[in-house]
């Protein structure tokens, strides 16, 4: 048994201690390897007896929530201000601030944007509105959005410009007027 050990290892144990060794094996000098990183232009060696590659299958993309303005065409408009209480004072309901294109006094205008006034009573909204088109911004006291209301006020109208950024710093004082309701939601252009 020891016999049959030794003849199965014995080849294996000399290679190893040759190998090792550096006797019986031949020595090469060493080598140096290139790596080519240059772009290759693959249609350019592409032959006319070759098959045409397959298109790849397109990548499924994420959907689109709302189309962006094309550049130049809506300018982003940054409205701020202040509204003071009028001669009455502080006014019983919540005051809104309602941006409109036209007049944002009349329920029939096209609604941009609503937003209520801060406990600082400053207010503060970014649109977007298409050039020469006229805006207007009301603050309004409502018992309710969409409830007539004698207590608001309106800007003068604010005509859009070509320049991709604008902005307006208002300050409306509320007063007791003519009841009026405003547009609740924002209609489409």
């Amino acid at each position: 048994m020891r016999a049959h050990r030794l003849s199965f290892f014995g080849p294996i144990a000399l290679s190893v201690l040759l190998a090792a060794s550096g006797i019986g094996c031949k020595k090469e000098p060493a080598h140096t390897v290139v790596v080519d990183a240059r772009v290759v232009d693959m249609a350019a060696t592409v032959t006319a007896s070759a098959e045409p590659i397959a298109p790849r299958p397109a990548q499924p993309s994420l959907p689109v929530v709302s189309t962006p303005p094309k550049s130049g065409e809506e300018p982003t408009i940054e409205l701020s201000g202040m509204v003071r209480a009028g001669p009455s004072g502080r006014p019983l309901y919540p005051v809104s601030i309602i941006i409109a294109s036209g007049d944002c006094a009349s329920p029939d205008s096209r609604l941009i944007r609503r937003v209520p006034l801060s406990d600082t009573d400053g207010f503060y909204a970014v649109v977007m509105a298409d050039p020469g088109e006229k805006l207007s911004v009301c603050a309004a006291s409502e018992p309710s959005p969409g409830l007539p209301t004698p207590v608001w006020a309106r800007s003068e109208p604010i005509v859009v410009g070509p320049q991709p950024e604008q902005s307006a710093n208002l300050t409306l004082i509320l007063r007791g007027a003519e009841p009026k309701t405003f547009a609740v939601k924002a209609s489409s252009k």
